[in-house]
């Protein structure tokens, strides 16, 4: 019950701030009601005095504890400077200006679009208006490094192959000269000094004169990217420094890989600064940017959901009621279509379609997929627990979190082992256990199938729908 209590306040800590959406309105009677249930519970138990001391302390930890933010290092950029209130307001410039200049820098968030790990400006902002938090998540880049590594690799070794060597040395060295000066400060020394020693002219006379040092080019650059990195990304820089590769492309697509990971530290830590004046323009900013996308097209995909949307929306109230259809209530408006296609997109099981995802949510079509999988599972988890809780004669109001976990992670494909879930803290009976691996076995093919065929999936996926959309 004092973990409930806590829980329940975790939750309430989490949308009190939250005015626009009126979620803490809808939360607070609710909390309220069950805290004051379980402190009536709490005080019968251990008394008044002793289970106010209880709850005060383990609310105390617990608002300490997620107070903490784990950092896995010094995440700040050496070369980068800590804006001032001054000068963070006309760094933003570019992003409130037109369309037209957005591509051509957008201020802090603008490094050009020269590396692979960094997302455009408007799936930045996007993001951010969606998690005030948001960062770019580097964990998910560094598990394709070599992949990288080997295409930067692989179109080098084309272009010296086709005799454009030279060309190659030289663009690769424009490239990372563009980048590393997006890292520094302008007018600074190390802004000066990778201005002179990559200078392009320079670069591509000593190419000519076949004068060009691939050593001198690493031990410079090897001298250059400690002063510059984080200090969360020494390690990288060291094994890059230490790396004896004899071969240059190689070790030139490495580099590479080093400094574009310098570019997502240094936009993560921009917008750690940047953030709230970011969030204030990013709902003009994304619809600038749609707009000059998708100009002079048809938006033919948000037209169909939209159309779909619109239709179901129609059907539903005509069926719930025929009678009252001139009522307020139950007349077709723009939110209840918009609502109406939201949850018909999101909650579902099927493999998300390239025709599925609309014009206008095409940067939400990885979180879409992932719900639609997460939704899959959580449907068939369910419907096999609430067949076993039926087949024993349990209360399907209980909840059997440690077996929905244990389940959680397991394949479509073994159903013993979702039974074996059960089994861990349930005697199942002979006959119980065959109904059981039979009605699992059936429950497990939709999910293999990503289909809605079974009686039990179909209620559930339903009700989530219900759930979700009157609460919207």
């Amino acid at each position: 019950m004092l973990a409930q209590f806590v829980e329940l306040d975790a939750i309430w800590q989490s949308v009190k701030n939250d005015k626009d959406g009126h979620v803490a309105e809808d939360y607070r009677e609710g909390i309220q009601h069950n805290q004051t249930l379980l402190l009536v519970r709490l005080k019968r138990l251990a008394g008044p005095d002793r289970a106010m001391r209880m709850i005060t302390e383990a609310v105390r930890k617990s608002r300490k504890a997620k107070g903490k933010k784990k950092l896995a290092g010094d995440v700040r950029p050496r070369a980068a400077s800590l804006p001032s209130a001054d000068a963070t307001a006309p760094k933003l410039t570019p992003i409130e200006a037109s369309v037209s200049d957005v591509d051509a820098g957008a201020s802090e968030l603008g490094h050009r679009k020269t590396t692979s790990l960094l997302p455009d400006n408007r799936t930045i902002m996007h993001e951010l208006a969606i998690n005030k938090e948001y960062r770019i998540d580097i964990k998910s880049k560094t598990d394709m490094r070599e992949n990288a590594i080997q295409a930067v690799s692989a179109n080098m070794r084309q272009g010296f192959e086709s005799g454009l060597g030279d060309l190659f040395i030289v663009a690769m060295a424009e490239t990372l000269r563009e980048k590393l000066l997006s890292l520094v400060v302008p007018g600074k020394s190390l802004h000066i000094l990778i201005s002179e020693s990559l200078d392009t002219a320079m670069i591509t006379n000593q190419v000519k004169m076949g004068a060009f040092s691939y050593q001198q080019f690493f031990t410079f650059m090897n001298s250059l990217l400690p002063k510059i990195c984080a200090p969360v990304r020494d390690a990288e820089v060291k094994a890059l420094a230490e790396d004896q590769t004899e071969d240059p492309i190689e070790r030139l697509a490495k580099l590479n890989y080093v400094v574009d990971l310098l570019l997502v530290d240094h936009a993560n830590f921009s917008l750690q600064m940047n953030a709230p004046l970011l969030i204030k323009e990013a709902m003009g900013y994304e619809q600038r940017c749609f707009a000059n996308t998708v100009s002079g097209q048809t938006l033919r995909k948000t037209a169909q959901w939209w159309s779909g949307a619109k239709r179901k929306t129609e059907e539903e109230i005509i069926r719930r009621s025929s009678r009252e259809q001139s009522a307020p209530a139950h007349r077709t408006t723009t939110d209840k279509v918009y609502m109406q296609g939201i949850v018909d997109l999101a909650i579902g099981v099927t493999e998300l379609q390239e025709i599925d995802i609309p014009e206008t949510l095409e940067l939400d079509r990885s979180r879409i997929s992932r719900m639609r999988g997460e939704i899959l599972r959580m449907v068939v988890i369910s419907a096999v627990l609430l067949t076993a809780k039926n087949l024993m004669r349990r209360d399907v109001r209980s909840q059997w979190k440690e077996q929905a976990q244990r389940m959680w992670d397991l394949p479509f494909t073994d159903a013993q082992a979702f039974i074996a879930a059960i089994e861990s803290r349930y005697a199942l009976p002979a006959n119980t256990k065959t109904q059981l691996s039979g009605t699992t076995e059936r429950i497990l093919l939709d999910g293999r199938n990503r289909q809605v065929s079974h009686a039990v999936v179909k209620v559930l996926l339903q009700k989530i729908k219900a759930h979700v959309y009157t609460r919207l």
